[in-house]
């Protein structure tokens, strides 16, 4: 029985190494989609981060991790100005992916899920 129990707490301990960061699954979604965006790092002592079509306001970015599955969501999106002096817009949305952070599977999505 404690034999058992011993590869549970193995298992579930090789899982928790195993996990992919928000981070990684947003590298993952950027080399498979959109290989020609930069990362630009978020001014803060997280070390987040995003990235960035060059010359262009197309983003593809972690937006946050869906309770019920606890798969991570990415948005690729381009911010449309309206307004440039109050530099006020729009987003239009180019594509939604949830990443597994177990498996790495990345999952389009056609919108973006509730949660």
């Amino acid at each position: 029985m404690w034999h058992r129990v011993m590869l549970i707490w193995i298992l579930i301990l090789k899982l928790a190494i195993l996990k992919l960061s928000p981070m990684d699954a947003l590298d993952m979604v950027q080399k498979a989609y959109a290989a020609n965006f930069t990362k630009v790092y978020i001014r803060n002592e997280s070390g987040d981060y995003y990235y960035r079509l060059d010359d262009a306001d197309y983003y593809l970015v972690y937006e946050y991790t869906d309770e019920t599955t606890g798969n991570y969501l990415i948005h690729l999106y381009e911010f449309i100005v309206d307004d440039t002096e109050l530099g006020t817009g729009h987003i239009v949305t180019y594509g939604w992916y949830m990443v597994n952070p177990y498996t790495g599977e990345i999952i389009p999505a056609g919108t973006a899920p509730t949660g």
